[in-house]
């Protein structure tokens, strides 16, 4: 793996650390009711989904630090050039990941405002379309079929409102 592979990983592993370690405080902070019960929290799967987050993105760390000492130890290791930080600043990752972010915030904003199937299907194939660009149809297909399973599942099955 090159070296500015795992500095990917390692900028990716705290990212996800830091974000993970957010939605875990925040399920640690919803309210307990024990009139139901430990299965009725409504914090009990964001808390299992972030610890998993949290796990996951400790191990790439660990993986990715434990790679870079050792290619340290077989190779001299030099800071990037000027060239090398210009070429990260003007490169197509660092633009998906500001598309992707802006997305994501716009997904947030707008949830409530527009219906769910609609709104998760649109966001669904934009960013299938940032990364994979391949047959529109099976995108647009996937998308929609995808919000409406989980608008499916929520409302009919967990009995759970989604806006």
């Amino acid at each position: 793996m090159t070296t500015s592979n795992l500095k990917k990983d390692l900028i990716a592993g705290v990212a996800i650390l830091i974000v993970a370690s957010l939605f875990l405080i925040g399920a640690l902070l919803m309210p307990k009711d024990n009139i139901y019960g430990l299965y009725a929290y409504p914090g009990i799967t964001p808390l299992a989904l972030s610890l998993g987050l949290v796990v996951m993105a400790l191990v790439l760390i660990f993986r990715t630090v434990n790679k870079t000492v050792l290619e340290k130890k077989a190779t001299d290791f030099s800071p990037p050039s000027q060239s090398e930080e210009k070429n990260f600043l003007t490169s197509v990752e660092l633009k998906r990941l500001v598309v992707v972010i802006l997305f994501c915030l716009g997904y947030l904003l707008l949830l409530g405002k527009i219906h769910f199937v609609v709104l998760t299907s649109i966001f669904l194939a934009l960013l299938s379309f940032i990364f994979y660009r391949k047959q529109v149809l099976i995108i647009i297909a996937t998308s929609v079929g995808t919000s409406i399973l989980i608008y499916y599942v929520f409302n009919r099955i967990f009995l759970l409102p989604i806006p």
